[in-house]
């Protein structure tokens, strides 16, 4: 029998990771629902970017097999909505979770930069020109 929970096998991504496009902090409000309901779960948004983010749910997920649906609050009447999957379960808090997304349409990545650029652009020049100073010493 397969084990419904896979995502809790997953090891938690370490803080220093180096992605291209780093994930921006943000305390955005989201609904989270599954796939095949039609209940939404409140939950709140901590990081992000155009591949995936970070949840904080109310109750830990019961099964993190499931395919998800999310609407994202970028702004109070600006929303992103993306289907994704969990990729892990924090160990030390099962209620803070990683998914990532699927099939990212262009106006949505768009609208994740734009927002980015506009509410977090110092955070993504340090990540791009992280070290920079250090090289340019040598």
């Amino acid at each position: 029998m397969p084990d419904p929970n896979p995502a809790k096998k997953r090891k938690f991504p370490v803080q220093s990771d180096h992605r291209y496009l780093p994930r921006w902090e943000i305390n955005s409000r989201t609904l989270l629902r599954f796939e095949s309901e039609n209940h939404c779960q409140k939950c709140v948004t901590k990081d992000l970017n155009c591949t995936g983010a970070g949840l904080i749910l109310a109750a830990p997920l019961t099964d993190t097999s499931r395919r998800l649906k999310l609407t994202i609050y970028l702004t109070d009447d600006t929303a992103v909505h993306l289907d994704g999957a969990v990729s892990w379960v924090d160990p030390k808090d099962d209620r803070f979770i990683g998914v990532n997304f699927e099939e990212v349409d262009q106006k949505t990545q768009e609208l994740i930069l734009r927002y980015a650029f506009e509410v977090k652009k110092e955070d993504l020049v340090d990540h791009w020109f992280e070290g920079w100073n250090e090289k340019q010493d040598d």
